[in-house]
């Protein structure tokens, strides 16, 4: 998967350029005092959806997460009224688009941790300086009620300074957003999710409807002109007053909904029904159960977002024509359509399919991400899009740019310090304390292993032996004595380094070369950490083993149980952690629960993971994935739900989003994770 990667393509020339994918904060905080503020200022009854409004507001965003730095502002979903800046008022607050290098969409789960790991389905705005995006999956937001579901989602919000997030207290999934101006917004999505803002608070549609009814698609030409359609044949009209059921002639699950003063399409599963003010009228459509949308092109014509890249071109009468514009991922399918004017359009698609539509044709654009693309939406001469995993892009007319919050190839993180922390995969990132940057790196293998000395000294290490070192400027290919995959690296100084290898090899850096330590041969190796120069631990699958300064030796095994290791890890220098699993036995085949050891020094204590987890949690089905520890009673483990030790008790910290935490790395003020799609998250210590 390429992710997004670091490319700054100026489309339809030869220009190609390094693309900095950065979020500078301009400040401490990103969404410091802003994480969850309610829209509705209040709680509100949702007698058409049965749940209320988040009123909550909690916890701050890191300042490593980037975003605009103001020390107040206006009130989310204010249509943009910003407020006043953080200077008393004296300063002019200059509003602004959303830049997805500096400013992409943000959120923070219930224990503080801020990022973009959900799923973006649409994205609408009145302006440049008003947009709104569903995001799915987020889990519970901070301030709002605690469910322990992914399954939910959320309100973000840009007022032209900052994101802010809004969150039901349920766990219905919102599908689509449409509005007439910034005062007039309609959200739809299921169980008869049908919501409306009014510039000041979001409030329930009260529909009588008989049956719950999961809506799929809103859209309109002005605040007395509104459709929704949804499964089950379900078409909704307002005229201004009220709400009218009408009755498509056909029977079929109904997915995307356009209008224009002279037509409404109606596009399901199984049919294109249209409406020309007057009568309706539908025709069969044979791609039956595909995802895709509906977008009027040429008077009583309409576009079809097809199968395997085909922009399809229908009247009231049928199929008239079709457009191949996939020529880059094969059998993608388009999803959704979105134009300004019949010389601007846009059709985005699995796996980061996009194509745009000039004056006479439709033409591919760039590809910037595996991920699948949801909807877009713009002004002017700027087109954002959304996507599965985070993504979030713009381009300005011009150039593309990409979120570097969104998925990446990113599999390990190092820091030296809150100003210098390094994500590393099959491509490489680096936090420099303001913004987040693509480095170029001269292999393109997988890293497994990422450890450093100082901000001037890193080592990156992986597959077929692979073995980069930054020197502060760049990042060099170095000479390694293995061919087999390095999967853990650690040193006590920059001339005193181990790494270990799957072939069961020792390696040692002696501040001028790599070599093969020869040592017994103890199995596969899977990690290396260390308390200091005379007291290194590595470990197999099944063994652990200690370096006392002169041999490697076995050590003691579990004096109970036989666990399967996956790491060693550590942070403070006093402790050696150790993570993994233990099996069932065999009348529970097939399951697991952790494992965590510490060694000390002189004594390895053994049993120290978390017996007790609250729900969604479940301790029969986890394993010790990733760790980090300050001292010991600050330490960090992924199962992969993240449990925090604070020397008396574990306790559950919700990471919010759909992608679980694959790795764990902290410094002196912020904890880093990465998910196991490569997206960064963050949290103040």
């Amino acid at each position: 998967m390429r992710g997004v990667r670091a490319i700054l393509r100026q489309w339809r020339s030869s220009v190609c350029a390094a693309l900095a994918l950065c979020v500078a904060c301009g400040g401490r905080s990103a969404l410091r005092g802003r994480d969850l503020e309610a829209t509705s200022g209040g709680s509100a009854p949702l007698a058409a959806v049965g749940g209320t409004l988040t009123t909550g507001a909690g916890g701050s965003a890191p300042s490593s997460l980037g975003g605009t730095s103001t020390s107040s502002g206006g009130t989310a979903g204010s249509g943009g009224n910003a407020g006043r800046a953080g200077q008393g008022g004296s300063a002019p607050v200059v509003l602004s688009a959303p830049d997805p290098q500096r400013t992409p969409p943000l959120f923070c789960s219930l224990d503080h941790w801020c990022g973009s790991n959900a799923n973006f389905v649409a994205i609408w705005g009145s302006s440049a300086t008003d947009i709104w995006v569903i995001a799915n999956q987020t889990g519970d937001l901070a301030g709002s009620q605690q469910t322990n579901s992914i399954e939910r989602s959320a309100l973000l919000h840009w007022d032209g300074l900052r994101w802010g997030a809004t969150q039901f207290d349920d766990t219905r999934a919102l599908r689509a957003i449409w509005g007439s101006s910034k005062h007039d917004v309609y959200v739809v999505g299921a169980n008869s999710t049908l919501l409306h803002y009014d510039g000041n608070s979001w409030s329930p549609v009260p529909l009588m409807l008989g049956a719950s009814i999961d809506f799929t698609s809103v859209h309109g030409t002005s605040a007395k002109d509104v459709w929704v359609v949804g499964l089950g044949r379900a078409a909704l009209h307002y005229d201004g007053s009220a709400w009218f059921t009408l009755t498509p002639p056909t029977m079929d699950v109904f997915r995307s909904v356009w209008s224009s003063a002279d037509d409404v399409w109606v596009l399901g599963d199984a049919s294109l029904n249209h409406f020309d003010r007057k009568a309706w009228s539908t025709v069969p459509r044979p791609a039956a159960g595909l995802q895709s949308a509906v977008l009027g092109h040429a008077p009583h014509e309409a576009w079809i977002g097809g199968p395997a890249g085909i922009i399809e071109r229908w009247n009231a009468m049928g199929q008239i024509g079709g457009t191949s514009v996939d020529a880059q991922t094969g059998t993608a399918n388009f999803r959704n359509l979105w134009g300004q004017a019949d010389s601007n359009a846009w059709a985005v698609g699995e796996k980061g399919l996009i194509a745009h539509w000039g004056n006479s044709d439709w033409t591919i654009a760039p590809h910037l991400t595996d991920s699948n693309l949801n909807a877009a939406w713009g002004e002017g001469k700027s087109t954002w899009f959304v996507g599965d995993n985070g993504t979030f892009l713009e381009f300005d007319g011009q150039d593309w740019f990409a979120s570097p919050l969104a998925a990446h190839e990113l599999k390990r993180l190092w820091g030296s310090s809150a100003n210098d922390v390094w994500a590393a995969g099959s491509e490489f990132m680096h936090w420099n304390g303001d913004h987040w940057q693509s480095v170029a790196r001269p292999d393109g293998g997988d890293v497994f292993a990422l450890w450093g000395s100082s901000a001037t000294d890193v080592w990156a290490a992986g597959s077929n032996g692979l073995m980069l070192h930054w020197n502060g400027f760049t990042w060099e290919l170095h000479e390694s004595p293995t061919s087999g995959d390095i999967k853990g690296i650690w040193g006590s100084s920059n001339s005193n380094v181990w790494a270990v290898d799957s072939n069961g090899n020792f390696l040692h850096y002696d501040g001028i070369a790599w070599w093969i330590s020869a040592a017994q041969n103890f199995g596969p190796l899977v990690s290396v950490w260390g308390r200091n120069a005379s007291d290194v631990i590595a470990i197999t699958a099944s063994s652990r083993i200690r370096y006392d300064g002169v041999t490697w030796s076995l050590l003691p095994h579990h004096i109970s149980e036989s666990p399967t290791y996956k790491l060693a890890f550590g942070g403070g220098g006093a402790f050696v952690w150790l993570g993994g699993n233990v099996g069932w036995g065999a009348y529970k085949a097939g399951g697991a629960r952790p494992e965590l050891g510490r060694w000390d020094g002189s004594t390895m204590t053994d049993n120290l993971e978390p017996t007790m987890a609250p729900m969604p949690i479940s301790l029969n089905y986890a394993s010790v994935e990733a760790g980090w520890a300050d001292k010991g009673d600050d330490v960090w483990i992924a199962l992969p739900p993240v449990m925090h030790w604070d020397g008396a008790q574990w306790s559950y910290s919700p990471n919010g989003g759909m992608s679980p935490v694959a790795y764990l790395w902290g410094t002196s003020s912020d904890l880093w994770a990465l998910t196991s799609n490569g997206q960064i998250i963050n949290k103040s210590r």
